[in-house]
């Protein structure tokens, strides 16, 4: 204490957990597996000319020239319309065309120019280009991007005789195909002085747009991809010497019966990062119980916030040295990021301070620790953790709590509050078989604790 200390603030709105665990990890999961697989592969084709296996497979199911292969030299595009470059695609006898289109050149290669590396410039391309060199893929561009298509031959491409351009072109809307200024050309990489310009084009329009579905993404730009925070923004912070983390996340992850394990994992993935102990002695883990959001209800349902809350409830058993810091009553209805963080930093920081430093303070609202019948009746008896002092905000009796019956169907209970143990019962219930607290989004709850912080919400089965 009384020591300056640093806060690093590494925070992405909206992401997932995936994002944030290691490539380590995540392949020792078979959840996760082929996903982080299938994301280094967008990623090293980046800039290399080549297609994603989803953009491949599309083009394969969607395009009657990738299925006949008309990149190949020897097929008959003799029926094609001419196409005179340079000039857009819409001065052609297309105009009104947008859709997969392929072209076609026929260029002859000097016996002096056999042997060495050449430049292929096409120009600038509107919106995507997959252009090929005698049947062979030299260079693709998979952002729906105007620009300039510049592609490298490598000396074993470039052979003296003819030689056949084929490049298929995606446009979805307005000016599309060649719309630069100067016609396509072919240069000596050693001396850009020695070229040829490729004017005579034959041109064939097929399948519009509208009869096409969407082109998959290559995942550029899309930071909500397994690996990809980590690498981006964690990584780079390993030098520092970090005692602990406040973590508030999940929002994204609803509904996901994989978090739980994810978010077990990422503690120790982030332990491991920083050479700390599993124990948590060297690297504690405070994280922050998602918040009450979105509209009211007034029966019980199947909630995907409160099924998440449960999953970070479990944490504090499977993961040592982790504490959690409850928001159930600072949430608001439309706002996903609540305004107030004062609460929030301070519950974090009770925590911090009585894990860290052993102070004497109550860092959580009340939790479930067991339920079980009351002889003779169709009560049941709730005992919480961190209950001294439990009573009411407002005075009332403790709202949002439901029973199961024997059907399984949950019903709206009443509870009334004996010493520190909660009392439930419903008359639609006579034999209830579990009992829950503030499962749903946003809970009308009343229940705290001396300390005021709120009790938390779970479903659980009564015990005998």
């Amino acid at each position: 204490m009384n020591v300056p200390i640093g806060l690093i603030n590494n925070a992405y709105s909206g992401s997932y957990i995936q994002a944030w665990l290691s490539r380590e990890t995540l392949l020792k999961r078979d959840d996760s597996r082929e996903l982080v697989l299938a994301t280094e592969q967008r990623f090293a084709v980046w800039g290399t000319g080549i297609l994603t296996l989803p953009q491949v497979a599309w083009f394969e199911t969607n395009d009657i020239g990738t299925r006949e292969d008309w990149q190949r030299p020897s097929f008959d595009d003799a029926a094609w319309k001419p196409l005179n470059m340079p000039g857009a695609r819409e001065k052609s006898a297309l105009s009104d065309f947008d859709g997969l289109v392929w072209l076609r050149a026929t260029t002859d290669i000097p016996a002096l120019w056999n042997g060495k590396e050449g430049v292929l410039r096409l120009g600038a391309i509107d919106e995507m280009d997959t252009t090929f060199w005698n049947g062979e893929i030299v260079g693709a561009n998979s952002a729906f991007l105007p620009g300039a298509r510049t592609y490298k031959l490598p000396v074993k491409k470039m052979k003296s005789g003819k030689a056949v351009i084929a490049v298929r072109v995606l446009n979805t809307k307005g000016k599309g195909g060649f719309v630069g200024k100067d016609a396509p050309r072919l240069e000596l990489a050693e001396d850009a002085n020695q070229k040829i310009e490729i004017s005579d084009w034959r041109i064939a329009a097929r399948t519009p747009i509208k009869d096409l579905p969407p082109l998959p993404g290559d995942g550029r730009g899309d930071f909500n991809q397994p690996t990809v925070l980590h690498n981006g923004m964690l990584r780079p912070l390993a030098p520092f010497a970090i005692r602990g983390v406040a973590w508030y996340q999940g929002e994204s992850n609803l509904y996901d019966s994989r978090y739980q394990a994810l978010f077990t994992d990422l503690i120790r993935d982030w332990r491991t990062l920083w050479g700390a102990q599993q124990d948590g002695s060297e690297f504690g883990f405070y994280f922050v119980q998602l918040a009450n959001n979105g509209p009211r209800q007034t029966q019980p349902v199947e909630s995907g916030w409160a099924g998440l809350r449960a999953a970070q409830t479990q944490i504090l058993k499977l993961v040592p040295r982790t504490n959690m810091a409850l928001a159930l009553d600072v949430g608001e209805m439309h706002n996903v990021h609540p305004r107030n963080k004062q609460d929030v930093g301070k519950r974090l920081a009770s925590a911090a301070l009585f894990t860290e430093y052993g102070q004497d303070v109550e860092y959580s609202g009340p939790l479930f620790y067991r339920a079980e019948k009351v002889v003779a009746k169709s009560e049941i008896r709730v005992l919480f953790s961190h209950a001294t002092g439990i009573k009411t905000t407002d005075g009332n009796a403790p709202r949002e709590w439901e029973l199961q019956d024997d059907a399984g169907k949950w019903h709206n209970a009443q509870a009334r509050l004996e010493g520190e143990i909660l009392v439930v019962w419903s008359e639609e219930v006579l034999a209830p078989r579990a009992v829950g607290y503030a499962w749903k989004d946003n809970p009308d709850v009343n229940l705290i604790n001396a300390a005021d912080l709120p009790a938390a919400p779970f479903r659980a089965k009564v015990l005998p």
